[in-house]
């Protein structure tokens, strides 16, 4: 850690940077996806090489935004006063909260998120100021979603439905991507 660092038992670590995928189309080709994310932990060190804290993000994907909020920790391995190899771990929910939900009198539709891991590897570079430091880093992310479709209709409660809906249509998501990401620790 710099010696602007070791003051602050606090941490904040900002990262941008696209994530690739595949995405199947209509018929059932694979195509490659490109998309955008940022995410921001917060959080504090928890010894001079390891820090935890609170992630929130944002992701996109074909036709969908999902907002992962969870835990983060960071290790950086190696001199403080040199370029460090930086490891990193995210868990949490990727929350559908910032998608529609698309309601008539007839259908319902909505999506909702679910389970996020993201392991990463990378560098930690030493900024020229000592007050900030900067990374280049690799992950890899899992990220599950959901899509429903509702259809409304009279009568008594169908078994395993929501009050109000005949049936409902489940569509499952898993996301796997590569993402390449710039951050800057203050």
């Amino acid at each position: 850690m710099s010696s602007a660092q070791q003051d602050r038992p606090y941490f904040n670590l900002t990262e941008t940077g696209l994530s690739f995928g595949h995405v199947k189309n209509w018929n059932d080709q694979s195509d490659t996806r490109v998309n955008f994310s940022f995410q921001t932990i917060n959080g504090v060190h928890i010894n001079p090489k390891n820090a935890i804290g609170l992630l929130l993000g944002l992701d996109s994907y074909p036709g969908l935004i999902l907002a992962p909020i969870g835990f983060g920790w960071r290790g950086s391995y190696g001199k403080p006063s040199k370029n460090r190899l930086l490891l990193g771990l995210d868990m949490g929910y990727g929350s559908a909260f910032l998608e529609k939900r698309v309601e008539d009198q007839f259908f319902e539709n909505w999506y909702e998120g679910g389970f996020m891991i993201s392991p990463s590897i990378g560098w930690r570079f030493k900024g020229k100021s000592g007050k900030r430091d900067y990374s280049l880093s690799v992950a890899f992310r899992r990220q599950h979603a959901y899509y429903y479709e509702g259809v409304k209709g009279e009568g008594g409660n169908q078994p395993g439905l929501p009050p109000g809906f005949t049936s409902i249509r489940e569509e499952s998501y898993t996301f796997n991507s590569l993402i390449s990401k710039f951050g800057i620790f203050f």
